[in-house]
């Protein structure tokens, strides 16, 4: 992974920002989050390395740790799914502004990225989602249908 040439003014590759209670009262939580264009070029022996991390090994038994995993999962699962209902409900007015710049991932022909030799170029495109309040909107929420046409 390589960051695209850019101006001469350094960016940050990506910034997250959330807020609780901002100072400016228009929102319970703020979300921010911009990430500049990067440059993926995919390398068939880094791949092959790292999948080989994640082959089984066959000579231990992870029989003990994997239920001991799967208990702790499944109770951070449970906690996390009470809080999340608990806040989902709690939640008045959230400010999401979300600009992710245009990434793309280069194939090359055998795997190993030359200059000069054939490549695929995947772009990944440029997101934007914003979420906010707007003019004469003062976070009360619609009661019935009705009001929410």
């Amino acid at each position: 992974v390589s960051r695209s040439l850019s101006t001469s003014n350094q960016q940050k590759l990506l910034q997250v920002e959330f807020e609780t209670n901002p100072l400016d009262g228009s929102s319970d939580y703020r979300v921010k989050v911009v990430s500049q264009s990067l440059e993926i070029k995919y390398n068939a022996p880094t791949i092959n390395k790292l999948s080989e991390c994640f082959e089984q090994d066959t000579q231990r038994n992870l029989q003990g740790v994997k239920q001991a995993a799967y208990s702790t999962y499944t109770n951070v699962k449970h906690r996390s799914y009470i809080l999340m209902k608990h806040n989902i409900e709690k939640i008045k007015v959230l400010d999401i502004d979300i600009d992710l710049q245009s990434s793309y991932f280069l194939l090359p022909e055998n795997g190993v990225y030359q200059d000069g030799a054939a490549a695929i170029c995947m772009d990944f495109g440029h997101i934007t989602l914003k979420r906010g309040m707007t003019p004469g909107e003062n976070g009360e929420q619609a009661t019935s249908l009705k009001e929410a046409k």
